[in-house]
């Protein structure tokens, strides 16, 4: 009876080494295994952040990539704005208000036969002078920081005009609106500069006297 009970117990199952690995290399494998299984759980954990992560970030950077397209959409605008006002300066300056300024030399004429040349000057002192234009505004601003808090875009721009004296004592502020991810952001902006150039050696300044700033466009309304 003892022989029987021995011989139909059951045998304990040990795990069969896969072909073309000793058993060595198996345990080695295994021990391998179990000590990369708590961060493997962990990573397992993880993958629902990461995917949302993931996700969020292509968000911004399709945010930002259309901000983009905006801007340049913008600054095109504005190039074509100023060059418009610079063609309509130039035939102003050649040929100022010609309907007038033809009538007046007639007006003097007849002053000067029929009421003398006291009259004839006075004529001549009232014909109409030449139409000044003003230089249009300049299209290139310093992006310098943003708030979310629309409240509080003139005490950020007294801050900055404080901290960053002189380069922004006589510079407008202005301000532009924009969403990335859901929340409402407002760049204040320092302009305004007539060049890139100037803009980029107005920006060399500020970030001499500890200032991030980036060149911008003019798109924006007045702070103050």
């Amino acid at each position: 009876m003892l022989l029987n009970g021995c011989s139909s117990a059951p045998k304990p199952q040990i795990a069969e080494v896969p072909n073309g690995l000793s058993a060595q290399e198996f345990h080695d494998t295994m021990a391998e295994f179990e000590r990369m299984k708590p961060s493997l759980q962990r990573l397992a954990a993880l993958e629902p952040e990461l995917k949302a992560l993931i996700a969020q970030l292509n968000q911004i950077a399709q945010a930002a990539e259309a901000q983009e397209k905006i801007d340049e959409d913008t600054r095109l605008q504005a190039e074509e704005k100023v060059e418009s006002s610079a063609q309509s300066a130039k035939s102003n300056k050649i040929n100022p208000m010609p309907d007038k300024v033809a009538k007046a030399p007639q007006n003097a004429k007849r002053s000067i036969t029929t009421q003398g040349s006291d009259e004839a000057e006075n004529v001549n002192d009232s014909a109409p002078a030449h139409t000044q234009v003003k230089p249009p505004m300049g299209q290139y601003t310093l992006q310098l920081s943003a708030v979310t808090d629309k409240n509080k875009l003139l005490t950020s721009w007294r801050t900055l005009q404080k901290s960053y004296s002189p380069e922004l004592n006589n510079r407008q502020a202005i301000y532009q609106e924009v969403v990335l991810s859901g929340v409402t952001y407002y760049r204040i902006k320092a302009g305004f500069y007539s060049t890139e150039k100037l803009a980029k050696q107005g920006c060399s300044t500020l970030k001499k006297l500890g200032a991030n700033c980036i060149v911008s466009n003019s798109s924006g309304l007045n702070v103050i």
